[in-house]
């Protein structure tokens, strides 16, 4: 089987500009993978809707789930991460 990225992106959330969060979305990509770019941040994190869950992982690892779960990223002082 194939795997074929359709979108990737590197976004930093940084609680002093308008870029702190992302409000809730469908993805559409059957996969989606949030990778840590760093670990000195407080908060923040991958919300998934339905579990009521927000997930973090360790720098380098990754966050991968069902592109079309109703997700979001909570606010952070600053965190980066690689959207795939």
């Amino acid at each position: 089987s194939l795997l074929r990225i359709e979108d990737l992106f590197i976004t930093k959330y940084d609680s002093v500009s308008k870029e702190n969060s992302l409000a809730p979305h469908i993805d559409k990509n059957p996969w989606s993978f949030v990778v840590a770019l760093n670990d000195d941040f407080q908060g923040g994190g991958t919300y998934f809707l339905r579990q009521q869950r927000v997930w973090n992982v360790p720098v380098g690892a990754a966050v991968v789930f069902h592109g079309y779960q109703m997700h979001g990223g909570t606010s952070a002082l600053i965190r980066d991460l690689m959207l795939i």
